[in-house]
């Protein structure tokens, strides 16, 4: 590490002393992301379903769909939350051939549906289809530029993109762009801010988890991840950019009250193609089956997410209530309660 920036990282650290923000914050929304078939129209260099997506599985039944989202809305009632965010993912949810049935059971259990999609199979007329079902909140994926943005989800799909957001917009579509930060689009990224400023509501972003397809990907540096951080908090444009990474709240200390950190096993839980449970989809930790959704959140790895137990730094920080880190990225170095090293107050300096 360069001695300068080491410095720079040693006089930040003293900012953050004094806080003891260790108290994890209630959670009235609960989020579920249910995955509703394996099979994609892409093959994206990062995706965390990784081989499957050239073998997938038929996509499921809609009756099976249906009785998984009754359960989730089942569990959400029987523990008191308040709201309840359905992401509707894949593989690539539009091909699923059942997708505006599965949209209007979500929405008639006063669920709010929330499309993942690459955004492919948006014309106006399937669009008007998905409003009309009761989604009106989606999700494009982008990763930059045309150019960073076609080498990772190939040749074509940028403008694809920008014509579903267009299309999206016109139908008054809230529309988010998901982005996967890496090495290959993260000098772009403030390019693709400016490109959509004001034509899209949220951009949302986060740091490639290295699972799946994107397991060999090169991590970035402390230095480039410091200088994303510091872009983001800069950025002063109409649409928000939104880091879910929990360690962004270490970049400056007037992010610690407005940050949640990792909601995974807090109000967050994924269901997989074949039922497995877990924390999240960048976390593939099985913490047990939709089948049993109470043993699941007694699963004492769950219990120990939720109290912020976690092994290392992660586990002793004074800001664990506002970030506690990304169990995605702890899974993926080998220890699901281990902790995230990405952050500016522990990460090496050696």
């Amino acid at each position: 590490m360069d001695k300068h920036f080491k410095a720079l990282l040693e006089e930040h650290r003293t900012k953050f002393k004094e806080f003891n923000e260790t108290e994890i914050a209630e959670a009235p929304k609960l989020i579920t992301q249910i995955h509703i078939l394996d099979g994609c129209n892409l093959r994206c260099k990062h995706c965390y379903v990784g081989d499957r997506r050239f073998k997938p599985e038929p996509p499921l039944l809609l009756k099976e769909v249906i009785r998984r989202i009754q359960i989730l809305k089942d569990f959400q009632i029987s523990h008191g939350f308040e709201g309840h965010t359905m992401n509707i993912s894949g593989g690539e949810p539009t091909i699923h051939p059942h997708i505006l049935e599965i949209i209007q059971e979500i929405r008639k259990r006063d669920i709010t549906p929330f499309l993942l999609t690459n955004g492919i199979k948006i014309t106006k007329e399937f669009a008007q289809l998905i409003k009309n079902a009761g989604c009106d909140l989606v999700q494009i994926s982008l990763e930059g530029t045309e150019k960073s943005n076609d080498e990772i989800r190939g040749k074509g799909v940028f403008k694809k993109a920008l014509n579903a957001i267009k299309i999206l917009k016109d139908l008054d579509f809230r529309v988010v762009i998901g982005i996967t930060v890496s090495k290959y689009n993260m000098e772009q990224l403030d390019e693709l801010w400016k490109l959509l400023d004001g034509k899209v509501n949220k951009f949302h972003m986060r740091e490639v988890t290295p699972i799946g397809a994107a397991e060999g990907f090169e991590k970035t540096t402390n230095e480039e991840r410091w200088n994303l951080y510091k872009k983001i908090f800069d950025w002063n444009g109409k649409t928000r950019v939104f880091l879910e990474d929990p360690p962004y709240c270490t970049i400056d200390p007037s992010l610690i009250d407005k940050r949640a950190g990792c909601a995974a096993m807090i109000c967050l839980m994924c269901i997989d193609t074949d039922g497995s449970v877990y924390p999240c989809r960048k976390a593939p930790y099985k913490m047990g089956s939709i089948d049993d959704i109470e043993a699941v959140w007694n699963n004492p790895v769950a219990q120990k997410m939720r109290n912020r137990d976690f092994d290392g730094p992660c586990g002793s920080c004074n800001i664990k209530g506002s970030c506690g880190g990304c169990r995605g990225y702890a899974y993926a170095q080998g220890n699901i309660l281990g902790s995230d090293d990405r952050c500016f107050l522990h990460c090496k300096t050696n």
